[in-house]
């Protein structure tokens, strides 16, 4: 079985993004993250959280605004009722955090 398959696989079982912005000397300035139901900004050594999502609207929204991909209307109905859909997440289990 494939990792990307595996019913315990980190990227099956969670929703994760992350963008990092590099400076004209190709070191990292700042690091936008989409973890399931937060999305942060670390940047100058702290980290800020900019939303808790509470709907697939909202965190589809961040998804398309903060990293640039547009969900196609298949893909938005294939998230509803998910494991990852947002109303499924349970963030006290989470084993991970970014």
């Amino acid at each position: 079985m494939f990792t990307s398959q595996n019913p315990q696989s980190l990227f099956v079982n969670n929703i994760l993004c992350t963008n990092v912005v590099f400076n004209e000397n190709l070191e990292a300035i700042s690091r936008t993250t989409l973890w399931n139901l937060v999305l942060k900004r670390r940047e100058n050594g702290s980290t800020n959280i900019i939303k808790r999502f509470t709907t697939e609207e909202e965190r589809i929204t961040a998804i398309e605004g903060e990293f640039g991909v547009k969900l196609t209307q298949e893909e938005r109905k294939g998230i509803k009722g998910s494991k990852v859909a947002v109303e499924h997440i349970d963030m006290e289990a989470q084993k991970y955090e970014f």
